[in-house]
């Protein structure tokens, strides 16, 4: 199903302007390094945990693994959702600004990975419900609901692309449609936004689903609070601490290495401070909570 939307979302992108292609290309390679390194990583971690604990028919403890693995993948993906999205630019520039890759680039594909960003914390939990289902022999329940999101997401891709063509170029998308696709960049974070769009309906229908079987984690509303508080508090000293993206790309790469090297090292350090400040402390992260 997921090659499906990728195809699908790259022959709609191939209709917009020049490069939209590339432009979600790298959007997506950039989301798709924290969901790899923490989403999969976690999937994989928990998929036999949840086996055993479903053949010893332990709901409990099935649950408190679930619940565990949830707010592990909330204090993480939400950080890095916020962080990517907000070092958009220098990130990019700092990976691909070289050659061909122009500062026009460098926007559209920050664009891209702004929209992706949306999504990052559902894709990641999308990858920690679904071993729920694989562990108890259910495979189906997962690819129809991923089947109905990818529904959802070829409407919402054509409805966002052509809203954000309405608002660039009206009345040229009244008069030539395809013209006005080819001609206004920014439309290809339409596609990204319903991927992003699709990834929350993806993971909910997955919550609810677990939630008729009484299997689903009760979810983590006061840690949210404070991952929440705890990443605005990063985006903010981001914002007044890294330099913007047009002095980026002035910058030579020795330099732009050194500022990307500090902002994610001080980003993430401010993230914890204020993480552990408000009450969740590492302890809390490392295994699962004895169910009661």
């Amino acid at each position: 199903v997921a090659q499906i939307n990728l195809l699908l979302d790259v022959l709609i992108a191939s209709l917009l302007v020049e490069a939209s292609i590339s432009w979600l290309y790298y959007g997506d390679r950039l989301m798709e390094f924290p969901l790899g390194m923490f989403g999969v990583a976690l999937s994989v971690v928990i998929l036999p945990t949840l086996a055993s604990l479903h053949a010893r028919a332990d709901r409990a403890r099935f649950r408190s693994t679930l619940e565990w693995a949830v707010l592990l993948g909330l204090v993480i993906g939400l950080p890095a959702a916020v962080g990517l999205a907000t070092l958009g630019g220098p990130t990019t520039a700092t990976l691909f600004h070289y050659g061909e890759f122009s500062a026009a680039d460098v926007r559209m594909t920050a664009l891209a990975l702004a929209a992706y960003c949306i999504g990052l914390p559902a894709f990641i939990g999308v990858k920690i419900l679904a071993p729920a289902f694989f562990s108890r022999q259910d495979t189906r329940t997962p690819v129809r609901i991923a089947v109905l999101a990818l529904v959802v997401n070829m409407i919402l891709n054509i409805a966002f692309v052509g809203a954000i063509t309405w608002h660039l170029a009206g009345d040229l998308l009244l008069d030539d449609p395809w013209r006005a696709l080819a001609l206004n960049p920014g439309a290809h974070a339409g596609l990204a936004l319903a991927s992003s769009a699709s990834a929350w309906l993806n993971a909910l229908l997955l919550w609810k689903n677990l939630a008729h079987q009484g299997l689903a984690p009760v979810f983590p509303w006061s840690d949210l609070a404070r991952s929440g508080i705890a990443a605005l508090a990063m985006m903010l000293a981001l914002f007044w601490l890294v330099p913007p993206t047009a002095d980026w790309l002035d910058m030579g790469l020795a330099l732009r290495v050194v500022w990307l090297a500090g902002a994610v090292t001080g980003g993430a350090a401010i993230y914890a401070l204020v993480l552990a400040a408000l009450g969740i402390r590492p302890a809390v992260l490392l295994r699962p909570r004895d169910p009661e």
